[in-house]
């Protein structure tokens, strides 16, 4: 077997997600796999990657966790020239004491790192709590998951206002709102992803507006709910730090379904009020109670944030987009 030939004239990128399929004439491209579902699993993954890194200018990481920031932490102190680039940072606001120190050791260890690459662009929170440089941020933006396959579905307007996913989602809130309103409101929430996700949803009674799915639905029958919503709204807790929801609002766009969202890190910078979406305070059940009755009052409110939404989302294409952006921005990096 020959061995493989690495031009010493273009930037050489090693990532732990295939980005293979978009190499160009002017990259070279690696792939190498990080398993950090266990200390033994990061560990062996981290020899192969610092075996492989010689080859390479750079490394890409798609995760955040603190086994991959411990992971960075080695690769820079024994391939210190090598850059080191981490792909949609997820940090969550540290309520408990543990929580606190947690975030301090990852503050430190995140500053192994050479850049960061932000599918959203309010990183203050970041800042704040874990300390993250400004100056090694960069935007790439996020995309439908969708995308590609929202065509398949025959879109309808079946009555109901849907929740979906679980990210730091603000259920609470959501059904106090429902209270206030005579609107169908239905909520996708399995019971797992609510306890792993930080999911605000301590109601034991419901209105009888309020329908809880918490069953697992793939994600063909989670786009056929979809398609049949009214429109969607995404409620988030006032201390998230992380873009939570973008992917369920890029979905719903495409699907032409006007979006209602807590505004915060997912939107500063990104949608504009009354354009895009509407936007509602954290915590705030009455707002959220009058955005929802505006759409199903006003036909021209409701038209233009279909249209502009998914004019918004459709901008942003889909994986294949975020991947070549993703080398791109890597191998350019200055």
């Amino acid at each position: 077997m020959k061995n493989r030939v690495i031009s010493k004239n273009k930037p050489r990128v090693l990532a732990t997600v295939d980005l293979r399929p978009y190499s160009t004439e002017d990259v070279e491209v690696g792939f190498q796999k990080f398993d950090n579902s266990s200390v033994w699993s990061a560990f062996s993954s981290l020899k192969n990657i610092i075996f492989r890194l010689k080859g390479y200018d750079s490394i890409v990481f798609t995760s955040s966790t603190i086994l991959t920031l411990i992971s960075i932490f080695f690769i820079k102190i024994i391939r210190p020239t090598k850059k080191i680039f981490i792909f949609d940072i997820i940090l969550k606001f540290p309520k408990k004491k543990h929580e606190k120190v947690t975030a301090f050791f990852k503050s430190l260890l995140l500053k192994s790192a050479s850049g960061y690459l932000m599918i959203h662009k309010d990183w203050s929170g970041y800042q704040k709590n874990y300390n993250l440089n400004p100056e090694k941020c960069r935007y790439l933006p996020f995309k439908a998951n969708n995308y590609g396959v929202y065509e398949k579905y025959n879109v309808r307007n079946m009555g109901y206002v849907l929740c979906c996913g679980a990210s730091q989602r603000d259920i609470d809130t959501l059904i106090k709102a429902a209270q206030l309103i005579d609107i169908p409101v239905k909520i996708l929430l399995p019971k797992e992803l609510a306890e792993k996700h930080n999911t605000r949803f301590t109601q034991h009674e419901f209105p009888l507006n309020v329908t809880i799915i918490q069953d697992y639905l793939d994600k063909d029958d989670w786009y056929k709910i979809m398609a049949d919503c009214f429109n969607v709204v995404v409620p988030i807790v006032p201390e998230s730090l992380q873009p939570a929801g973008i992917s369920v609002y890029l979905e719903a766009m495409l699907f032409r379904k006007p979006v209602v969202i807590t505004d915060g890190s997912s939107t500063k910078g990104l949608l504009e009020h009354e354009r895009h979406v509407l936007l509602v305070p954290p915590d705030d059940p009455t707002s959220l109670a009058r955005s929802l009755e505006r759409l199903r009052d006003d036909q021209n409110l409701y038209r233009n944030l279909a249209i502009n939404g998914f004019e918004y989302a459709d901008s942003l294409k889909g994986h294949d987009r975020m991947m070549r952006d993703l080398l791109a921005a890597v191998a350019n990096w200055r």
